[in-house]
């Protein structure tokens, strides 16, 4: 009787360790996905930055075009 105990015992254990391994392997595909994640984030907000400096300095050269056109 003990040693069927047993037996189930391990059984269970064994089924616990394959699914805490299933879910160690999601974890570290879930951490993968977010690391790329945020190296895209990361990589849309130089692009942002760049293109904000490009705007601002489109808009200045159109004020000093539109002063010159002026007179002023």
């Amino acid at each position: 009787m003990w040693r069927h105990a047993a037996v189930e015992r391990l059984r269970k254990l064994q089924e616990a360790n394959a699914l805490l391994a299933e879910q160690e392997e999601a974890l570290d595909r879930l951490r993968n996905d977010l690391a790329g994640e945020r190296e895209r984030a990361e990589w849309l907000w130089g692009q942002m930055e760049m293109f904000q400096r490009a705007a601002r300095e489109r808009l200045e050269l159109l004020e000093r075009m539109a002063e010159q056109a002026r007179g002023d």
